[in-house]
């Protein structure tokens, strides 16, 4: 009796293991045939990205960004490094100015905001005596008779000492700051219209040191800004010109 319950238990095991076998089998084969790639498509790639899609209004925004930074990074570097030099009495004649008069000026922009100027005429004499003349300048309001140093060229004056020269350089380093940024601005533009440019740019040996250069400038120029607008206020607080 024990022989014959064990022998029908395992045959029935043995039909029920053979007759899951071959669906179970088959269930395999089927999602294996599934998953499988179609005739002439490329097998998936796990490890790769996606390229990424060009955007034109990106681009183009981005690029007309750049252009008007550069634009006023260019005028204002090249007005800051004009007048620098007479700043510092690198260039020019120097000299004294005899304040005849001052006069206040208001102007009253179209959004309603008003600026006050003052500009104080007088008599030019260098120093060795001869060269002499009138002149004015937009300077802080100062007695007749009194004497402010400037810097005589071309007809005009210019106001010297540590204020002007910090103000001055203040100016410059903002205006390559600004370069600087429009140019970054515009390759990340470009980047935006050509996925592949930007791609190729990247692995480039050179654009990786021009970075390099352009990210130490970056923080020489802010420290110039800094140190001189310290600078600038300092002197403004003691009285300096």
């Amino acid at each position: 009796m024990t022989r014959r319950g064990g022998g029908a238990r395992a045959g029935k095991a043995a039909r029920a293991g053979g007759a899951a076998g071959p669906g179970h089998d088959r269930t395999k084969s089927r999602a294996t045939a599934s998953r499988s790639p179609r005739p002439g498509s490329r097998p998936p790639q796990p490890g790769r990205p996606r390229a990424e899609r060009s955007r034109p209004g990106t681009a183009a925004f981005r690029f007309l960004v750049g252009l008007m930074m550069i634009g006023v990074g260019v005028q204002g570097g090249l007005a800051a490094a004009d007048t620098i030099g007479y700043a510092a009495r690198a260039a020019g004649t120097p000299g004294l100015l005899t304040v005849t008069f001052c006069l206040d000026h208001t102007t009253t922009s179209s959004r309603g905001s008003r600026s006050h100027t003052t500009t104080c005429d007088g008599v030019f004499r260098s120093d060795d005596g001869r060269t002499t003349g009138t002149a004015s300048f937009e300077h802080s309001r100062r007695p007749p008779g009194s004497t402010i140093p400037v810097q005589y060229h071309g007809g005009d004056v210019s106001s010297v000492g540590v204020v002007p020269v910090a103000g001055r350089l203040c100016g410059l380093a903002a205006a390559l700051l600004a370069v600087l940024g429009g140019a970054a601005v515009l390759l990340s533009g470009a980047t935006a219209a050509s996925p592949r440019l930007g791609q190729r740019l990247d692995r480039a040996w050179w654009m990786r040191r021009v970075r390099r250069v352009a990210t130490v400038a970056a923080l020489g120029l802010a420290a110039v800004l800094v140190l001189s607008g310290v600078a600038a206020l300092a002197a403004s607080a003691v009285g300096g010109s």
